[in-house]
């Protein structure tokens, strides 16, 4: 999943396409196999590997709706384990990470 607030939406997204992963992913060097995505909010463009909500712009289907309600409760799900994982183990807040190539 991938998890940002609606006030960094921009730096986030500018962040992600910076990162490892999306360039595995725009490389094709990263494998989505058995219909896997990542989830996205609304800050992020839609993409063959990433799920968003439909844009709510005052006609939304039931069924749109409904998909939007149940990926905003699948983020939540996510969210609240690592706030979890970070609470469990605190060191998790102060991990460095790097990138290894190999």
């Amino acid at each position: 999943m991938i998890s940002i607030r609606d006030n960094q939406g921009l730096f986030m997204m500018q962040l992600f396409k910076k990162s490892d992963l999306y360039n595995r992913i725009s490389t094709n060097n990263i494998d989505f196999s058995n219909n896997t995505h990542i989830i996205g909010d609304k800050a992020y463009p839609l993409a063959t590997y990433l799920m968003v909500p439909y844009k709510d712009n005052g006609n939304l289907t039931p069924r749109e709706k409904n998909f939007n309600l149940m990926l905003s409760k699948s983020r939540a799900v996510i969210e609240n384990a690592y706030a979890l994982l970070k609470g469990r183990f605190r060191r998790l807040k102060y991990i460095e990470t790097v990138r290894i190539e190999g």
